[in-house]
C-alpha cells in the first residue's frame, strides 16, 4: 500500500509538472500581460483607461538594486527559510494542516515566496481547494529546481502588488516614499512587506470619501503592522541573500538606529495618485469595489474590461449644475458638495460627483463627498416617519400602536427631562404651530414633532427602520432624541439607498455601480448577486411618498411651487423631496425621487466650519437638486404617478383631532390615507373629545348607570407640553376653538359601568314636579347608597339658577325612605327648583342631584314652625356638580406660549 501511494503521488506530481513546463520556463522572460484595466459608462463608452500612465505604475530592477531591509523583510515575513527550502516549507505546510483542520476550513495557505508566484503567475486563482494547493507545491518545486533563490526573488519582488495601483518593489518605494527601492530604509522597508499580504488593510493612503475615523484607525493598523514586521526582522535576525555572500543582520540595535525614520514614516502624509481620467470620483469608486472583489490587482493583471452603470449625459448634468452652485454660493462660504443620481428600480448608479474639483486641495477635492458622513438634518425625518407609520409593538401582543397621516402632534415649547443636560429643541423658524397632523408636521419641517416621533417609536425601531432601507452610520455613532432631526451622521451614498428604498414601493434594490466585467480576452468575470428584498411595506412607502410629494402640505413654511416642484409635473403624487439643514447651515441637504430616479444633494465644506448660509438646504441645495433632477427626467420617460397598492384606504377625518369625525369637529372635514389594519381612530379616540359620566363612581356611562349622566368635554393628552401651552395665552384661542374650556376634564374615565356599579337611590317624593306648594313644605324621600357620605337640600329661583340657596345644613344620615327635610317658603313666590343632592365617599368623590321644580304661591306670612332635621352639618356653599376630577387651569399665562 505504502509503494502504491508513493507510485500515485509520483504519478501526480510527473503530470501535474507535465502540464505546466511551458508556463514554468516562460517566467524567465516573464512580462506582464496585461497591465491597463478599462472602465466603460452605461453605453460601453470609453470614460477611463487606467494604466501605469495615469493610476498605476510598474519598474522592474534587478536585486542588487534593492535595499537589503526590503530584501530582509520579505523573507522574514513571508519566507524565513526560503533560502533553502525546496521551494515549498514542509513545516509551515504542517502548521497550516492543523490549523485548518482544528478550523474545518482552509484558512492558511502556508504558501512560500516560490508558492506566491506559481499561484499569481502561473494558476491564476487562489489555491482554496486541496487539488490546488497540490498543484501550487507541485509547479513551486519546480521553479525552485529551474530557477536560482535569487531569481525567484527578483520575480517575486517585481511582480508583487502594493496597493494603489503601484505593482513592485520600485513603483511602491517611489510612490509611498519617493526614494528608489535601492534606498528604502528600515522602516520603509517593514511597511511595504506588511502590506503584501493585505494592500487594503495595512494601507496607509486615506481612501476616497473614508471618514476620519475609520482612516485613523487603519492607518494606526498599518503601523502596528510595520513595527511587528521589524520585530520579526529582528527574531530572524541574519540572513545571508547571496552563496557565498555576507549575511545581513538586523537586532535590536540596528532597529534603534531606526528612531528617527521611524518616527518620519509615521508622520509622513500619504496621498493617493493623482489621476487625469474623467469623472475621477466614479471611476475610483468602481475601481475600489473591483480590487475588494478581485484583490491583489487581477483588474491589472488580467486586463478588465469593467462596464459601468453611469450615464454621461447624466454625469455632465449635475458637474456643470455643481459648479454653477459653487459660483452662486462663494459669499456663503459654502465651498464643496456632493451630487448622487441613481434608478430606484434596480440600483444603478447614474451619476456621482464627489466634489466640484478633484484637483483641488483646498477643499479635499480628491475626497469622495458622497461616501462621507455627514449630519443629515431634517432629510433624516422621512426615515423616523416611517417607523411611525408602520408602527410599534411596545406591549408585545401584536396590536402596534403607530401614526397616521392625520396624526395630531404637537409643536409646542418642549423641555425632555430624561438627557443630561435637559433637551429644548426649537423650530428652524423659532415659532411653535401647537397642534399639527403628520402630513404638515413632516412636509414643513417642524423639529419639536419629528423628535416628539423618535420618541414615541425609540431607538430600537429607528436603527432597524435605517438598517433595512440600507442606512449606514459610524462605528462610534451616538443615538438620541437630536438623531429624530438629524444629529447623527449618515452619508450620502446610503441616504440614496434610503431615498430609492421608498421610491421603489419599500423594495431596497442595492445599489451598484458595475454591470459586467471581462477579461482581456473577453471571458466573463463572475459579479456577485445583487438580490433585491421588501423591506418596507408598499403601504408604508406609498403613504411617504404620497406625504412628501404633497406640496401643498409644505406651503405655510415653503410656499407653493418652491424648487421641490419640477416644471411640467403635477405638485403631488409625482416627485417626492425633503430638504435638510444643520446647526450653522454646515450640512445642506435635498433628497428627492420620483419612481424612476433618484437624486441627492450635499453640499458644505471639508473642515465642517458654519457657512453663511442663511434660507438653509431649501434655499440652496434644492435649487441644485431641481436642476439635476429636471436634467435627469429630460433623459427618460416622464415619469408616472407613485402607484397605490391594495390595502391604503381613503377616510373621512377631523383634521382638528386626526380622528374619524366626531358630532362636533370644528373645521371642515377632509379626506385622508390610510392603511387597512392601521385606520383612523375612532373619535371616542381624540384628545378632545364629548363623553357621558356616571358622576356618582366617575365611569363612563351607560345603560347600567342611567340616572346620573352627565355630558362632558374630556381631553387625553400624554403630552404635558401639549397642556402647558393650551394654558398659556397662545394656546388658550386653540383651546377655545376645540371647545376646551376651565370645566374640561384632563384625565377622562376609561372604564364604564357594568352589573358591578354601584347604584345609588336618591329621589324627591314629594313636593311632586310643577305643584303648588306654599308655606312650610315638608320634603320626603330617598337619600342612601353603600358609599353615602351626605346629602344636601337647596332651592333656587328657576330663572337664576345660579342663585341656589342651602336649606338647612348637610344630612350625615342616610334616609330609606321619609322626611328629608322641611322649606320655609315665607316671603317666596314664583316658580323654583328644589334640589336633593347627594354625596359619595368613594375615592372618586362622586355626587349626584335630584330636582322638582314647583309653583310657591304665598298670599300671607306664614306662622314660623322649626325645622327639623337628622344629624347635619354645616351645608357645602357653591358645590360644583359633575365629575371631580383634575381641570384644566386657565387662570395664569405660562412665559413661552
Amino acid at each position: 500500500l505504502f509503494a502504491c501511494g508513493i507510485g500515485f503521488l509520483l504519478t501526480q506530481y510527473n503530470g501535474i509538472a507535465g502540464e505546466y513546463t511551458a508556463q514554468i520556463a516562460a517566467l524567465a522572460n516573464y512580462q506582464p500581460a496585461f497591465q491597463t484595466a478599462k472602465v466603460l459608462d452605461v453605453n460601453g463608452n470609453l470614460i477611463a483607461e487606467i494604466n501605469s500612465q495615469d493610476a498605476g505604475a510598474r519598474t522592474n530592477v534587478p536585486l542588487e538594486r534593492i535595499s537589503p531591509f526590503m530584501i530582509h523583510a520579505v523573507v522574514a515575513l513571508e519566507n524565513e527559510r526560503f533560502f533553502e527550502d525546496p521551494g515549498w516549507d514542509w513545516i509551515a505546510i504542517g502548521r497550516a494542516f492543523l490549523q485548518n483542520l482544528s478550523a474545518g476550513a482552509v484558512e492558511s495557505g502556508a504558501s512560500t515566496i516560490t508558492q506566491q508566484i506559481a499561484e499569481q503567475l502561473i494558476l491564476r486563482q487562489p489555491t482554496t481547494t486541496p487539488d490546488l494547493k497540490l498543484r501550487e507545491i507541485i509547479i513551486a518545486s519546480q521553479i525552485a529546481q529551474q530557477y536560482t533563490k535569487q531569481e525567484i526573488l527578483e520575480l517575486y519582488l517585481n511582480e508583487i502588488f502594493f496597493g494603489n495601483q503601484s505593482y513592485g518593489v520600485e513603483a511602491a518605494s517611489q510612490f509611498y516614499f519617493n526614494v528608489s527601492a535601492n534606498d528604502l530604509n528600515m522602516p520603509q522597508a517593514a511597511l511595504l512587506a506588511g502590506m503584501i499580504s493585505s494592500p487594503v488593510q495595512y494601507n496607509p493612503v486615506r481612501l476616497s470619501g473614508e471618514d476620519q475615523i475609520a482612516y485613523d484607525s487603519r492607518r494606526t493598523l498599518t503601523f502596528q503592522r510595520m513595527e511587528f514586521v521589524m520585530q520579526r526582522m529582528q527574531e530572524v535576525g541574519c540572513l545571508t541573500f547571496q552563496t557565498g555572500g555576507q549575511p545581513f543582520c538586523v537586532d535590536a540595535g540596528v532597529a534603534r538606529q531606526q528612531a528617527i525614520n521611524l518616527a518620519t514614516v509615521k508622520a509622513a502624509r500619504y496621498l493617493p495618485r493623482s489621476v487625469r481620467f474623467k469623472y475621477p470620483h466614479f471611476v475610483q469608486f468602481v475601481v475600489d469595489r473591483v480590487n475588494e472583489l478581485y484583490p491583489g490587482g487581477e483588474m491589472f493583471r488580467l486586463g478588465f474590461v469593467i462596464r459601468t452603470t453611469l450615464n454621461p449625459a447624466v454625469q455632465d448634468a449635475a458637474e456643470a449644475a455643481l459648479d454653477d452652485t459653487m459660483s452662486r454660493l462663494i459669499t456663503t462660504r459654502v465651498n464643496t458638495g456632493s451630487v448622487m443620481v441613481t434608478d430606484p428600480r434596480n440600483g444603478a448608479i447614474r451619476a456621482m460627483v464627489g466634489s466640484p474639483d478633484f484637483a483641488n486641495e483646498d477643499i479635499r477635492g480628491q475626497v469622495n463627498g458622497a461616501l462621507t458622513f455627514q449630519q443629515p438634518g431634517s432629510s433624516i425625518k422621512p426615515i423616523v416617519y416611517t417607523g411611525a407609520l408602520e408602527g410599534v409593538d411596545s406591549n408585545g401582543d401584536g396590536r402596534p400602536e403607530y401614526l397616521t397621516a392625520a396624526s395630531i402632534l404637537w409643536d409646542v415649547l418642549t423641555t425632555f427631562p430624561n438627557t443630561n443636560p435637559p433637551y429644548t429643541p426649537v423650530n428652524y423658524d423659532g415659532q411653535f404651530r401647537g397642534p399639527v397632523a403628520v402630513r404638515a408636521a413632516l412636509q414643513n419641517s417642524y423639529n419639536i414633532p419629528a423628535i416628539k416621533v423618535y420618541q414615541f417609536i425609540g431607538e430600537t425601531k429607528f436603527r432597524d427602520v435605517a438598517n433595512r432601507v440600507g442606512l449606514v452610520f459610524p462605528q462610534n455613532a451616538v443615538f438620541g432624541l437630536p438623531t429624530g432631526i438629524g444629529a447623527t451622521e449618515v452619508t450620502l451614498y446610503s441616504m440614496m439607498q434610503a431615498y430609492g428604498t421608498l421610491a421603489n414601493s419599500g423594495v431596497r434594490a442595492p445599489l451598484y455601480a458595475i454591470e459586467s466585467i471581462t477579461d482581456a480576452s473577453g471571458n466573463a468575470v463572475p459579479i456577485p448577486g445583487r438580490e433585491a428584498q421588501q423591506v418596507v411595506q408598499p403601504q408604508v412607502a406609498y403613504l411617504m411618498s404620497n406625504i412628501l410629494s404633497d406640496d401643498q402640505a409644505r406651503g405655510p413654511a415653503f410656499g407653493i411651487n418652491g424648487p421641490l416642484t419640477i416644471n411640467g409635473l403635477p405638485t403631488s403624487g409625482v416627485v417626492a423631496a425633503k430638504t435638510g439643514t444643520t446647526d450653522g447651515a454646515r450640512d445642506l441637504w435635498t433628497m428627492g425621487y420620483t419612481r424612476n430616479a433618484v437624486v441627492g444633494v450635499w453640499l458644505g465644506r471639508p473642515d465642517d466650519q458654519p457657512t453663511l448660509v442663511t434660507d438653509g438646504g431649501y434655499g440652496s441645495a434644492a435649487p441644485l437638486w431641481n436642476r439635476v433632477m429636471s436634467a435627469v427626467l429630460n433623459t427618460m420617460s416622464r415619469p408616472e404617478q407613485f402607484g397605490i397598492p391594495p390595502g391604503v384606504i381613503a377616510q373621512q377625518i377631523c383634521p382638528d383631532t386626526g380622528t374619524l369625525p366626531p358630532a362636533n369637529c370644528p373645521s371642515s372635514l377632509r379626506n385622508e390615507l390610510f392603511i387597512e389594519g392601521l385606520p383612523a381612530p375612532s373619535a371616542d379616540n381624540a384628545f378632545v373629545r364629548q363623553v357621558t359620566i356616571d358622576t356618582w363612581t366617575g365611569l363612563l356611562g351607560n345603560n347600567f348607570c342611567p340616572d346620573n349622566q352627565q355630558a362632558a368635554t374630556v381631553i387625553n393628552i400624554n403630552d404635558p407640553s401639549a397642556v402647558t401651552f393650551l394654558n398659556s395665552a397662545a394656546g388658550q384661542a386653540i383651546a377655545r376653538r376645540l371647545g376646551i374650556t376651565a370645566s374640561t376634564i384632563a384625565n377622562p374615565p376609561t372604564a364604564a359601568c357594568d352589573l358591578n356599579t354601584e347604584v345609588p337611590i336618591a329621589r324627591i317624593i314629594a313636593p311632586t314636579d310643577n305643584s303648588t306648594v306654599s308655606g312650610v313644605v315638608q320634603i320626603t324621600g330617598a337619600a342612601q347608597a353603600t358609599s353615602f357620605n351626605r346629602f344636601e337640600l337647596w332651592y333656587a329661583p328657576e330663572n337664576n339658577p345660579a342663585a341656589a340657596t342651602a336649606i338647612g345644613g348637610a344630612v350625615t344620615t342616610p334616609q330609606t325612605s321619609g322626611l328629608l327635610g322641611q322649606w320655609d317658603t315665607s316671603g317666596l313666590n314664583g316658580r323654583y327648583i328644589l334640589y336633593l343632592r347627594m354625596f359619595s365617599s368613594n375615592a372618586y368623590g362622586g355626587n349626584l342631584e335630584r330636582r322638582a321644580v314647583v309653583n310657591v304661591v304665598n298670599t300671607q306670612p306664614p306662622t314660623a314652625t322649626p325645622l327639623v332635621f337628622p344629624t347635619t352639618i354645616a351645608p357645602t356653599a357653591n358645590v360644583p356638580f359633575g365629575p371631580t376630577s383634575t381641570p384644566i387651569p386657565f387662570d395664569e399665562v405660562q412665559p413661552g406660549g
